[in-house]
């Protein structure tokens, strides 16, 4: 995981490919940690996103991120996680 997402850390080039940049702090995780700090790393993105984007947006963006046509079971669950991550913090 990166362990500190932010939009200014992804590069887009001409071809579509998307680069993470500064990552200093990232990691290798398993089990619940990798799983929570994948959350906390999209729920940072859609912190700043659900500003600026709309919802279909960002789930393409989700969509994408994970490389997926359609969503999954444990897809919903997660961005339903991702979606309360800073509930009450902001």
């Amino acid at each position: 995981t990166h362990n500190d997402l932010k939009w200014r850390n992804l590069l887009i080039d001409d071809q579509q490919t998307l680069y993470l940049i500064d990552c200093p702090n990232g990691d290798f995780w398993r089990g619940f940690w990798l799983k929570y700090r994948i959350t906390k790393d999209l729920a940072c993105l859609d912190k700043v996103a659900k500003y600026h984007l709309s919802a279909t947006q960002r789930l393409r963006f989700y969509m994408q991120y994970c490389r997926r046509k359609h969503l999954s079971v444990s897809d919903k669950q997660r961005i339903r996680h991702v979606l309360k991550f800073f509930e009450g913090r902001e």
